[in-house]
């Protein structure tokens, strides 16, 4: 009897084993799935296939009217506080309120621009430029023909902060093939525009982050890496002259121009990189002699093209609708429960030698991959528990990014909606789980201010469009309906105190 119950159970155990192989395979799929599982926080790329050509062309405006970087001179002032802000989420246990400013807003006319819109952050932090004065940069991109520019803010004090637009230019005498660099049709349109003659042409790209070292500036191009320029030869420009715009860029008629602005910043460089992913932002780590260049990709389950029509049907809608279309815009950005829909963040580090060039060998590329977060605290998951169910996102849409030893700060974009925004900060260190807080709404490039712990971003959307919408509460709105019809802001410059997030 013993013999046949043994040969009994070998064969269930064999009429079994498919059965249980298609089970195990179905509760381990359903375990892949379940985003609250605790899947590895962070990756090491392999980074041997990354390519970095150098080209170089620095000596193009030796003959133009350079002027001395502290002879810049400004003209725009910013504004203080957070007024017809939305989004700006700060709790006061992570304002420096110690060290002002730590929050701006610019001027009413760059407030509400639609032409203009700011992406990257970083400051004089790492350079000698400025001597004593506290200086921030940003960069900005143009919806329109004027290309892309940086803004130079001079905050050393508080009650008068003072900034100026330069423009950013490039030979048009270029030492690069534009199909090479993987530049889009329409930019190569714009381009193509202006002829040799000129000597110089605006330069289109959307400058989704910055960075300065010494007399360098180094801007994230999304789909060619990193672009130079040196505040060493800004140049003074014809301006704008009375209530006529300037039209013109290029050195025409004997005279240089660059549309209204007063000064341009030359292009010196180019470093095309390829086998690592696309260049959304960029941020300097120069800590105990090292230095390296970070970047990191943007990539959204919300193609753009949708958010583009849901924000023009916004436009026309009443004032009830509007507010239902809120959430329907929220809805978007729910993480979806198949896991082969969630996205992930690249994370890249470029040497940087001591003079302000990139070093050119793989095999001193760094790159991560960032997998999920955990909701940083009670509060923000039991928000998230009413948007997605779950405790952790993926790490995607990410704007900002700021690296230093094997710790990482990223501003997420367009995570569910919670505490007036669909921002986060996440922050990961070794291999424990990333974690992620509330962060100002449309939150973009990352620099951080080591004297001052202060770690600054800005936010990019203009008075009343669809973007600023997605910040608002619809069940607010529905309740008073009265505040739909306003136009708030989502612009602004701001910062944390980096050692307050434990």
């Amino acid at each position: 009897m013993k013999q046949l119950f043994k040969m009994n159970k070998v064969l269930w155990l064999a009429l079994l084993a498919p059965i249980m192989i298609v089970l195990s395979s179905f509760v381990l799929n359903t375990t892949n799935t379940n985003p609250t599982d605790d899947n590895d926080t962070v990756e090491t790329l392999n980074t041997s296939g990354v390519k970095i050509n150098h080209i170089k062309d620095g000596e193009w405006t030796k003959d133009f009217p350079i002027v001395k970087f502290d002879d810049v001179t400004y003209n725009r002032k910013g504004r203080k506080g957070t007024n017809n802000i939305y989004g700006y989420n700060i709790p006061d246990s992570h304002k420096p309120k110690a060290t002002k400013p730590y929050v701006f807003r610019w001027d009413k006319s760059d407030t509400k621009s639609n032409t203009w819109w700011p992406q990257g952050v970083s400051g004089n932090g790492n350079s000698d430029l400025g001597g004593n004065k506290r200086l921030i940069m940003n960069s900005w991109y143009s919806k329109k023909k004027h290309g892309a520019r940086i803004t130079i803010m001079d905050m050393t004090n508080p009650a008068k902060i003072e900034y100026r637009h330069i423009l950013l230019v490039e030979s048009t005498d270029r030492k690069y093939d534009f199909n090479k660099l993987n530049m889009k049709a329409s930019y190569q349109e714009k381009y193509n525009a202006y002829s040799k003659e000129g000597k110089y042409s605006p330069v289109f790209t959307h400058a989704g982050g910055v960075s300065w070292y010494k007399n360098f500036v180094y801007i994230a191009d999304t789909r060619t890496g990193i672009r130079v320029f040196d505040l060493n030869k800004i140049f003074k420009t014809e301006g704008k002259k009375g209530k006529k715009d300037n039209k013109k860029c290029g050195y025409i008629n004997g005279k240089y121009h660059a549309f209204n602005y007063g000064y341009a910043i030359p292009q010196v460089a180019v470093y095309h990189i390829k086998g690592a992913s696309s260049f959304a932002c960029i941020s300097l780590e120069n800590v105990n002699g090292r230095r390296k260049l970070w970047t990191a990709n943007f990539k959204s389950r919300v193609p753009g093209d949708g958010l583009t029509s849901i924000g023009k049907r916004f436009k026309t809608l009443d004032p009830i609708k509007q507010a239902k279309n809120v959430k329907a815009m929220h809805d978007m950005f729910l993480m979806p429960k198949d896991k082969s829909k969630h996205l992930y963040t690249h994370v890249y580090g470029y040497d940087l030698n001591e003079d302000g060039t990139v070093k050119t060998d793989p095999a001193t590329v760094e790159g991560y991959l960032y997998k999920y977060a955990k909701i940083s605290n009670a509060v923000s998951k039991a928000g998230a528990k009413l948007t997605t169910g779950d405790t952790k996102l993926d790490i995607n849409s990410v704007n900002g990014v700021y690296r230093e030893g094997n710790k990482v700060w990223l501003s997420r974009n367009m995570a569910p909606h919670h505490k007036k925004s669909t921002c986060r900060l996440v922050i990961q260190e070794g291999k424990a789980p990333a974690r992620m807080w509330r962060y100002p709404h449309t939150s973009e490039d990352l620099y951080y201010e080591k004297d001052t712990d202060i770690l600054w971003s800005c936010t990019e959307a203009p008075s009343g469009h669809a973007f600023v919408w997605l910040a608002l509460d619809a069940k607010d709105l529905l309740k008073n309906t009265k505040n739909i019809g306003k136009k708030p802001s989502n612009r602004i410059m701001f910062g944390v105190k980096r050692s307050s997030y434990k």
